[in-house]
């Protein structure tokens, strides 16, 4: 019996160019189009069988039944081709958007706002398809038809809910069913009834994904499947949880590398936080980072060459694979030439991006929780609209708090990986600190893994309203967490302190602080130390800007605790969000130190801008560590047209104590390298965009818990 074929389990460079519409694909050429991608080194690829031009028109390029119209077979001489040329073919399948003109002759396929009204998407016109109603069985009958080619998977486009819907008479008449009720027709967070409707909506996408999963394996077992999965941002909005999804999944993906309008308004690391929280949620599967080659709203501008090589770049540093968007007609755009350089890069280093793993000895905390039940806005994507999202009583806002302290991290130089509640629950050995920024809503079985973790001796950052509020939002009277932070809640928040100042102590956590005063975070939770030091006060509010310092207040802005044989480092202020908003240096440190501290540095650098990433990962049948840099450092504006390059950077890798050789990739170099009693040091001499440097053999003196 011939072996399985598991391509997909190696590494993927997966290109997307969006197909001619019905007028203009009479003179498609599936030979010069095939060529044009394998050309450009990619070797998978989402091909749409449909005109989407505007939305869904059920107007295909292949046989179905399903279809409005067959425009043109070419399905089948196209994967012909692909396949001669070893492209892999996944087939694109838009499961979220219909076209005005599908729309008003199925009127009952399309979801719903509270007032009954069809709900138009962020794109500008058509309509959003809805999973409960009977166009969940026209979508399960186009799958069965294209597995009737030879397809290697499909891919889902969506499927997803919007923010107001859906109140289609499908969704009203299965909530009924399910729950004995009509559904709510205002948002209310305090209200079971609200509560209920966002369960129902998370389980719906579930359902639909499970059947589609399960229609294309049934006809095409070898098939693999996957659909567009969530990345950093309430999950609520669109309904989709990557944990509960992935049973039914090949691979995960997201769009981490979408990037709208003011790019100065976009985290660099967005691709490399995505594939980070994407790592802990696919369960071993493959991750696949959605990059558009524009920049949106603009649908046919083309980002520059460095951004788009930085996508790329921070995408595989953090363990996935790239999928590379754009219309088929932009594909010769002169700046396109970056992603074919990256995957000309990729493709022959390929071996040293198999079976990798993260090197990390700390973890971030993502709460999807938090994010749907406490505080967090909702960003601008191709399916959801921006919408401030800030519930009653609360005053924190967890997405800020996340990106705070990844800012932070990312600027130290810190490896470190993204995990979310569900890893809490999980073996949190190999790390030796965790990091929880402003998790509100924590479960109990969550909080007493928190608390086992640091009793047997790991170690704890957390910072505001941290397990003060249930899993479904609604506050405590103390935290979960309280024996852990040595505190109690007093009831309520210092602040606001929109011109406020704390006081620089002597502390190992105050270090490389160098004025005496700096600013004040925003709020602090007003708590009382139990076993808890106090490292700095909070002052009584300034009365205005320009007055006399006000006297210190009794409430701590940040103590550390002992608990067990862990230490605990709580800052009752929200710090990350001050520091996400401002990036003050005195937040940075302030957020930093502990890390220093509570952790072994896995690497040192020198030299190195503070806006270049640094990931370790490690192959173990290789004994291989590998150190990606990537250098987001441009000149002070985005998109960024050109990259500062770091010069001479030294690199030590402390306690490793054996190592065979020493190899820059991107430069195809080797470098020279020196062991002793303090680790093996180097020297990179260049790193533009991008560069990987490979230590081989090192005896086992470096390994992953």
């Amino acid at each position: 019996m011939a072996a399985k074929d598991n391509w997909w389990q190696h590494p993927l460079r997966i290109v997307d160019f969006i197909m001619p519409s019905a007028e203009q694909i009479g003179a498609f050429d599936p030979k010069e189009v095939v060529g044009i991608k394998t050309r450009m080194h990619f070797n998978a690829e989402h091909l749409g069988m449909e005109d989407v031009d505007n939305g869904s028109t059920a107007l295909f390029y292949f046989q179905s039944g399903a279809a409005r119209k067959v425009v043109r077979d070419i399905l089948g001489d196209y994967l012909t081709e692909a396949h001669e040329k070893g492209l892999k073919v996944l087939i694109y399948f838009n499961v979220h958007w219909a076209h005005d003109e599908l729309a008003a002759e199925h009127p009952d396929w399309m979801a719903r706002d509270a007032e009954g009204k069809i709900i138009v998407p962020g794109y500008g016109s058509g309509a959003r398809f809805c999973v409960n109603s009977p166009w969940r069985e026209w979508s399960y009958q186009v799958i069965r038809d294209l597995a009737v080619y030879p397809i290697d998977g499909v891919f889902l486009d969506g499927p997803g809910f919007v923010q107001n819907g859906c109140y289609c008479e499908g969704c009203a008449q299965k909530f009924r069913q399910q729950y004995g009720k009509e559904l709510p027709r205002v948002v209310d967070w305090s209200n079971p009834d609200w509560r209920d409707f966002v369960e129902f909506r998370y389980q719906s996408i579930v359902e639909y994904v499970k059947g589609a999963q399960e229609v294309l394996k049934q006809q095409r077992p070898e098939a693999i499947f996957y659909i567009n999965g969530h990345g950093l941002s309430p999950g609520w909005a669109g309904a989709i949880d990557n944990r509960r999804l992935i049973p039914y999944q090949d691979l995960l993906g997201a769009e981490g590398g979408f990037i709208y309008g003011d790019l100065r308004q976009t985290p660099l690391w967005k691709p490399g936080a995505t594939a980070k929280l994407l790592e802990t949620q696919a369960g071993g599967k493959p991750r696949v980072i959605f990059i558009a080659g524009r920049q949106g709203p603009w649908s046919r501008y083309i980002l520059t060459r460095p951004e788009a090589k930085l996508l790329i770049a921070d995408t595989v540093a953090n363990g996935a694979n790239p999928w590379y968007g754009l219309y088929l007609s932009s594909a010769k755009e002169p700046p396109v030439s970056a992603a074919a350089e990256m995957n000309a890069f990729l493709e022959k280093n390929a071996a040293y991006y198999e079976g990798t793993e993260s090197a990390a000895n700390v973890a971030l905390v993502w709460s999807t929780r938090t994010v749907d039940f406490y505080s967090a806005d909702i960003p601008e994507t191709d399916f959801t609209r921006a919408e401030p999202s800030r519930k009653a009583g609360v005053v924190g806002n967890f997405l800020d708090a996340f990106s705070g302290y990844y800012e932070a991290l990312f600027r130290a130089h810190v490896p470190f990986d993204v995990i979310d509640e569900k890893a809490l629950e999980g073996d949190l050995k190999r790390y030796e600190l965790v990091i929880l920024p402003n998790c509100a809503c924590l479960s109990e079985a969550e909080a007493k893994h928190v608390a086992d973790f640091v009793q047997n001796g790991g170690n704890l950052v957390a910072t505001f309203d941290t397990s003060l509020y249930t899993e479904f939002g609604q506050r405590r009277d103390d935290f979960l967490l309280a024996d852990v932070f040595g505190v109690h809640s007093a009831g309520g928040y210092i602040g606001p302190f929109p011109y406020d100042h704390l006081k620089r102590e002597q502390h190992a956590l105050t270090e490389g602080i160098e004025q005496t005063l700096f600013p004040a975070p925003e709020y602090g939770v007003k708590v009382v130390p139990t076993t808890a030091q106090s490292v700095l006060m909070f002052r009584q509010p300034t009365p205005s800007r320009y007055g006399p310092l006000p006297p210190e207040s009794e409430y701590p802005a940040i103590l550390i605790n002992r608990y067990g044989s862990g230490n605990v480092i709580y800052f009752s202020g929200n710090f990350d969000e001050a520091h996400f908003a401002y990036l003050l240096p005195e937040h940075r440190r302030l957020l930093t130190n502990p890390v220093h501290r509570l952790a072994r540095p896995l690497i040192e650098v020198d030299g190195l801008w503070e806006s270049t990433e640094v990931v370790l990962r490690y192959q173990r049948k290789a004994d291989r560590l590998l150190i990606h840099f990537v250098n987001f450092t441009g000149q002070m504006g985005r998109p960024i047209e050109r990259v500062i390059p770091c010069r001479d950077v030294q690199v030590r890798l402390p306690g490793l104590n054996k190592a065979k050789a020493v190899k820059a990739l991107w430069s195809d170099k080797a470098l020279d390298y020196r062991v002793d009693s303090n680790g093996i040091t180097f020297t990179v001499p260049l790193i533009e965009e991008y560069e990987v440097v490979a230590v081989e053999g090192m005896g086992g003196s470096f390994a992953v818990k």
